[in-house]
């Protein structure tokens, strides 16, 4: 905490939050805002509602917005028009208000609290109000909006300090399927260690995957595809991996001796050959 301290005051650091105008969330938001190359610290402090509390909050808000809309019939009715000739807000909190019900009552949905804040840490101010820019368009591209912390800078750098304590009561509430877009954890690494053989990239952390099927459960495996996906070539490739990488065997059982040339090089034998079937060894 104390080295925490010290670096924040070594540098110009700001604290803003999220308010989430969308009715519906992308994931892509949290990923644009952690792709930012300067240092970011993003704080969630999510707080779940009980049921019936939250089915109570989500009548209440239908209840609020249908006198809404009854104020607005009655004035729309005097003024001399058609009464149900209503403003798009109304109508679209209306929507979300009904939308929400029914999630928390016939969905299994839970009802969350959420506080999104940012903290921005920059060596000068110009440094700082040029990612603050950019925050601002993420957060626009979204439907969203980036506002400062007026006069509570203070509670927000102890709200992002890992203490499990929210000072800022700046909520949005959200349901179990909102709130899990916002949850980064949603992949799984595999990165094994001793003869491991890279088989590619994970598409969501664009880590390396690395596995050894000696390990695995079920360390079969088969390559699928269209003709001229390239099966071949990623077989080939993984022969080639298994000869470097480890001190395994390797038999392959090609009848149309497709494989002789990369087990000629590597300078494997032809083991049997009965004119259908072709069994060569890679040592």
């Amino acid at each position: 905490m104390t080295n925490f301290l010290s670096n924040c005051r070594r540098s110009s650091i700001f604290i803003s939050f999220v308010e989430i105008i969308a009715s519906e969330m992308s994931d892509r938001m949290l990923a644009d805002f952690l792709a930012i190359e300067e240092p970011v610290t993003i704080s969630m402090h999510i707080r779940s509602i009980d049921q019936n509390k939250a089915i109570k909050i989500a009548k209440r808000k239908l209840s609020d917005v249908d006198k809404m809309k009854m104020e607005q019939q009655k004035k729309t009715s005097m003024a001399g028009y058609d009464p149900d000739i209503l403003p798009p807000d109304i109508k679209t909190f209306s929507d979300e208000a009904k939308a929400l019900l029914d999630d928390l009552q016939s969905r299994n949905e839970r009802y969350f609290l959420m506080t999104f804040l940012i903290m921005n840490v920059a060596d000068t101010k110009k440094q700082l109000e040029n990612v603050i820019f950019r925050e601002k368009g993420i957060a626009q591209k979204y439907n969203c909006q980036l506002k400062r912390l007026d006069f509570q800078q203070e509670d927000g750098l102890f709200t992002c300090a890992s203490l499990g304590n929210n000072l800022i009561k700046i909520n949005r509430g959200l349901t179990t399927t909102a709130t899990a877009i916002f949850i980064p954890f949603t992949t799984q690494e595999l990165f094994q260690d001793g003869e491991s053989l890279y088989y590619g990239v994970n598409t969501l952390s664009n880590n390396m995957i690395m596995c050894d099927r000696k390990l695995l459960k079920n360390p079969n495996g088969i390559f699928l595809g269209t003709p001229g996906s390239g099966k071949s070539f990623l077989a080939k490739r993984e022969i080639t991996n298994v000869y470097f990488v480890t001190d395994d065997d390797i038999i392959i059982c090609d009848p149309e001796a497709e494989y002789y040339p990369l087990v000629e090089e590597l300078n494997g034998q032809e083991v049997y050959n009965l004119r259908c079937m072709v069994f060569i060894g890679v040592t």
